[in-house]
Parts: structure tokens; C-alpha cells; sequence
């Protein structure tokens, strides 16, 4: 008997060596539930490090700043996972095709880039926090540079202090000027409007093709535009800066899942140049009265100044939204200004109001530390106590207030995980209240 049993627990010892060592190389880990739908982010894993692509479209990279060939993308994520516990590898990519190749980009150690249908696009890697000394600076301007364009957006920010040692910056809503030139333009129409202040009206029209193309034609020039689930009956005209003489043209996209965008142009004299793509509302697209609806129900928010701020999606831990500060450079793109902690606002489900913090149930103890990067654990948030998520990164560090009130870091790995010890859990395993959206 004794034998039989030896025998029986060698067999489920090897089966077992077995399947640990085919575990990673056959990703075993991939399978998980067939109904489970997750929210990838697109990001490609190289070398230990996670690269992120942030901005749709895509940031093109110029030839001349490609350095060398790391490889090739090796595994799809999307459509060939299901397992949200699932860890990228080396080589692994969301959204990029096997084989898609990888570059370094000259003097900028933190990106890499792919090439994709003869052009190169910037992934960034995650970067950390600043520590808390660096980042509670309280600035009165925001200054975005990118190459050598540089402004200074007039959209102010507020510091909101929550103790201390530590603060949130937020961003102030961007409240347009009395005589704020917004205009609801019908599609399918030739409209005559002096877009770039000569006094000389041009003809403007736009069209959606579909739900993934629309072609807006100025002077009998044809733009083409690729997105997703355009607007169909209207575009719209806007002045993101009086200062200048330039009217923009916006088109909205409905886009997957409510994710929407609206894309910018302005005429230099010759032809249509787009500005930049920004996740918002331009208007309300679910209106019935686009047509006569007043500036301000949207989601983008200008000042009237070359600034404007949106309501962006945040991309660890669960589904949440955050104000977005974008700004017109010198070269008459509008660029993102990044900031070092996005406030975690919640709402109201009974008031429909928003908070200030999210606030959430503990499912198991997390541990809390003193500072991003830190090892020193200043605090626990127990389980079955109520805590709320106060601010982020939107990479790897997130702060929580205990129901006690102490703050504390953790640090979220590959977005939606955080270990605790040697376990690793997804964000739902650990706190209750959080929202998840496709």
C-alpha cells in the first residue's frame, strides 16, 4: 500500500515538473474564461519593460531619429488571451502582428519604435512617479515642449492639498469668452467661411464615408480622415485661439464602446493641416439638436487661448477619467501636457455628483507604502474597511486613503495586478466599487 501510494505522489510530482515547464513556453496561462472581455491597452513588452502607445493615432517617428533593430514582435495578446491574470513576455504585444519589427530611437533611451506599413511609431515606456519632493510644486503655467516647439498654455491648475506632505493637481475647467466663436456645421454641404483670416472665404464641406472614413473638401481638395463611427450629420468650426487668425474644423468620432475622439484641422493658405486627435466630445453626438445645442456639452473644454483641457481615460487598475490639459505649440499642433498625478474622481451613483476620490471596499489587506519606489510600509488598508483611491501616475503608482485617513502608495503591474507577498492579484481581487468598461 505504501508503495502503491510512493508511486501515485512520484507520478503527480513529474506531471507536475512537467507542467511548469511547459507552462511559459506553451502560455498555458492565456486560457481563461471564453466570455471574459478585457480592456487591453495597445503596449508592446521588450526587454523586461512595458511600452505604452497612448495617443490614437499613433506618434509618427521620423526615419532620421531610428537607431537600431531590437527584433520582432513574437505574440498577439488580443484575440488569443482570455486569462486576465495573463503575463506579458518579452517580444509579447497587444495589438502589433508577430513579426512586426523593433527599433530604438536615437537619444531617447525611455521609447521604442515598430514600423508599421513603412512608417515608425513611438512607444513609451513607463516611467515612474517623481518623489513627493519634486513633484509638489505648485506652478501658475503649464509649459509643453516637443522638439523644438514650446508654449505656455493660459489654462491654470489648482493645487488641492490633502495633507501635509502631499497634493493633487487638477486641472480648472477652461471657460470660453462671452463672444467664443463655436458653430454646428451640416454635413453634406458646401459652407463659405474665411478660415485662415485673408478675408477670403474658402468652401468647406464634410462627409462621413462609413463608419471608418470621412473626407472633409476644401476648394475642391479632398482630406481624408480614418477613424471609427464618425458623426454623420454634422462637423463643426471653432476657435481654439483668438489670438490668431485661424479657425479650426473638428469632426467627431462616436468610436467603439462610446470611446470618442474629435480631430482638429486649420487651413495654412494651401492646404488643410490636422492639429491633433483628442479623446472627448466636441458636442453631444447622442443630441437630437446638435444644430442649435450651445457650446459646453461636450467634453472638451478651450479657453479660448490655445489651451484646452479634456476629459481623458485613464489606463491602470480599472476604468476611470481624469481632466487632460492640451496645448498649441509654436508649430500649430496641439500636444498633450503631462502631468505628474491625475486626481482618481469618482461619483455619486445615488447624486450622480462627482467626488473627489474613488472610493472603494477593501477585499484583502494591501499594504501601503511611503512614497512611489519605496519599500517602507506606513500603513495597512484592512479588509472590509472602506478606503479611496486619491491619485496616480496612470502607470504604476496609485495612492489610497485608509478609512483612518492615512495615505500610503502601492504599485500596479501591467496595469490591472498588484502582489501583495508572493501572490499576485487582478485590482477586483483587492478592492470592491471598481468599474470596469470594454
Amino acid at each position: 500500500m505504501r508503495k502503491k501510494t510512493r508511486i501515485i505522489l512520484l507520478v503527480i510530482l513529474i506531471l507536475a515538473a512537467l507542467l511548469a515547464a511547459v507552462w511559459k513556453p506553451l502560455r498555458l496561462d492565456r486560457f481563461g474564461l471564453p466570455f471574459v472581455q478585457i480592456d487591453w491597452i495597445d503596449v508592446v513588452k521588450w526587454d523586461g519593460v512595458t511600452y505604452e502607445s497612448r495617443i490614437k493615432p499613433r506618434v509618427e517617428v521620423p526615419l532620421a531619429d531610428i537607431g537600431a533593430k531590437l527584433g520582432q514582435v513574437q505574440f498577439t495578446v488580443y484575440g488569443h488571451v482570455s486569462n486576465s491574470r495573463y503575463q506579458l513576455r518579452n517580444g509579447d504585444a497587444t495589438f502589433l502582428d508577430p513579426g512586426t519589427e523593433v527599433f530604438t530611437i536615437k537619444n531617447d533611451p525611455d521609447a521604442l519604435a515598430v514600423l508599421l506599413d513603412g512608417k515608425y511609431y513611438r512607444y513609451d515606456q513607463n516611467m515612474r512617479l517623481p518623489t513627493t519632493a519634486e513633484s509638489t510644486s505648485q506652478p501658475t503655467a503649464t509649459t509643453a515642449t516637443s522638439g523644438t516647439s514650446t508654449v505656455t498654455t493660459a489654462t491654470t491648475t489648482t493645487i488641492a492639498t490633502i495633507s501635509p506632505t502631499t497634493t493633487v493637481t487638477t486641472t480648472k475647467a477652461a471657460v470660453p469668452a462671452d463672444d467664443f466663436n463655436y458653430r454646428a456645421l451640416t454635413a453634406n454641404k458646401a459652407h463659405s467661411i474665411d478660415l485662415n483670416g485673408d478675408k477670403v472665404p474658402e468652401s468647406i464641406s464634410y462627409t462621413s464615408k462609413g463608419d471608418n472614413y470621412a473626407q472633409l473638401t476644401l476648394n475642391g481638395q479632398v482630406t481624408q480622415a480614418s477613424g471609427d463611427a464618425f458623426l454623420t450629420g454634422w462637423f463643426f468650426l471653432i476657435d481654439l485661439d483668438a489670438r490668431d487668425a485661424y479657425l479650426d474644423v473638428a469632426i467627431q468620432e462616436v468610436g467603439p464602446s462610446n470611446d470618442e475622439w474629435v480631430t482638429f484641422w486649420f487651413y495654412d493658405g494651401s492646404k488643410l493641416i490636422q492639429r491633433g486627435k483628442i479623446y472627448g466630445m466636441i458636442c453631444d453626438p447622442y443630441s437630437q439638436s446638435i444644430g442649435q445645442d450651445t457650446f459646453g456639452l461636450g467634453t472638451i473644454r478651450p479657453d479660448g487661448l490655445g489651451g484646452l483641457v479634456t476629459r481623458a481615460r485613464g489606463i491602470i487598475l480599472h476604468t476611470w477619467f481624469f481632466d487632460e490639459p492640451w496645448v498649441i505649440c509654436s508649430d500649430q499642433s496641439l500636444k498633450r501636457v503631462d502631468q505628474a498625478y491625475y486626481a482618481m474622481v469618482g461619483y455619486d451613483e445615488i447624486t450622480n455628483k462627482q467626488l473627489p476620490e474613488t472610493p472603494v471596499k477593501m477585499l484583502v489587506d494591501l499594504p501601503l507604502l511611503d512614497k512611489p519606489g519605496s519599500e517602507l510600509v506606513v500603513a495597512t488598508a484592512k479588509t472590509g474597511q472602506s478606503a479611496s483611491l486619491v491619485q496616480t501616475d496612470d502607470r504604476e503608482w496609485v495612492q489610497l486613503r485608509t478609512q483612518a485617513g492615512q495615505l500610503g502608495w502601492f504599485k500596479v503591474i501591467d496595469y490591472f495586478q498588484i502582489k501583495i507577498g508572493s501572490k499576485l492579484y487582478n485590482s477586483f481581487e483587492i478592492f470592491d466599487g471598481l468599474s470596469f468598461a470594454d
